[in-house]
């Protein structure tokens, strides 16, 4: 009876030892990328195909590298890169060949993903005459507003971003 309950937390021991050296089973295979940008509602892109649009979380393999294109119309995309980097389970102690293959060594970085989509009514600098250039900018993104191609909260972030353009921010 007693050599039963000594092999059972032996047993259990090992299995606890085991399981807190494996990476896979600590973080998992996937990681949760949040996305999001400035304005919302950007169209999000993971290797080539829509995944939804921000804000959004994402669920990747940490096995592989990720492609993140940001897309919204008025504005110039975004492309990010999401990479596998090493974790700091790499250098533990016990090492199993699944985690290698899930990936779970890895952490994918950046770990968050935002963007503040620039406005493609900007000019890539200003001209001789950056007030009239600003108040032709600011017409042009009232009649998109007025056409409907920019919501109310488009609108007033690529007010803000003209602003800024023109009074020396970038």
């Amino acid at each position: 009876m007693i050599s039963h309950f000594i092999l059972r937390l032996v047993a259990s021991g090992l299995l606890v030892s085991v399981a807190a050296g494996c990476a896979t089973l600590q973080k998992g295979s996937h990681q949760r990328v949040p996305i999001d940008s400035e304005p919302a509602g950007a169209q999000v892109y993971i290797n080539r195909e829509l995944a939804g649009e921000t804000p959004m979380v994402a669920i990747l393999s940490r096995r592989s590298g990720h492609l993140v294109e940001i897309r919204k119309a008025g504005f110039d995309s975004h492309r990010v890169d999401v990479l596998p980097v090493p974790n700091r389970r790499d250098n533990s102690f016990l090492r199993f060949s699944s985690d290698e293959h899930t990936g779970a060594l890895n952490d994918l970085r950046p770990s968050r993903v935002w963007v503040a989509l620039r406005p493609g009514l900007l000019p890539a600098g200003r001209g001789a005459n950056p007030e009239a250039e600003k108040e032709a900018r600011l017409a042009e993104a009232r009649s998109l507003r007025d056409e409907g191609r920019y919501s109310e909260e488009d609108y007033e972030y690529v007010v803000r971003r003209i602003d800024e353009f023109y009074s020396g921010g970038r």
